[in-house]
């Protein structure tokens, strides 16, 4: 009959694992608890990298644009969009809204809807924020 027994130096690593485990898992529960004064929402300026739309329209018509823009993270989505004037040129930017303090780090595009409607006729330019200073810019004439 033979017995099989564990050496000292493989139940030591069996007790070093254990409690190594045991750490890491209180690390990590200590990580994700929210601190009662911690911050966890916010809005940043989202940066559009891509933009769909018509090139021309009649006046007083409503022209669709699909906006395509980037999340730092899980814990973003859609924010606003916010649209500058000035003569027959508009700028336009999103604000994306973190709400979370655990955030996976997956960051992701959206997109959301912005509608252009004058009541002129002419020339339109639409600057899209893209960061840095650079805009995707869409020429649009109106009849």
């Amino acid at each position: 009959m033979q017995f099989v027994t564990k050496s000292k130096n493989t139940q030591t690593k069996t007790v070093q694992l254990f409690w190594m485990l045991i750490l890491c898992s209180i690390i990590i529960q200590m990580s994700c608890q929210k601190k009662s004064n911690e911050n966890c929402s916010s809005t940043e300026q989202a940066f559009i990298g891509k933009v769909d739309g018509i090139k021309s329209g009649n006046v007083n018509q409503e022209i669709p644009f699909t906006v395509y823009f980037g999340l730092n993270n899980g814990c973003g989505k859609y924010g606003t969009v916010i649209e500058n004037i000035s003569g027959n040129t508009r700028t336009i930017s999103v604000n994306a809204t973190y709400i979370g303090c655990a955030c996976t780090l997956m960051a992701g595009v959206i997109s959301t809807n912005y509608i252009f409607k004058t009541s002129q006729a002419g020339t339109y330019y639409l600057k899209f924020y893209q960061g840095n200073n650079s805009y995707i810019i869409d020429t649009l004439t109106i009849q």
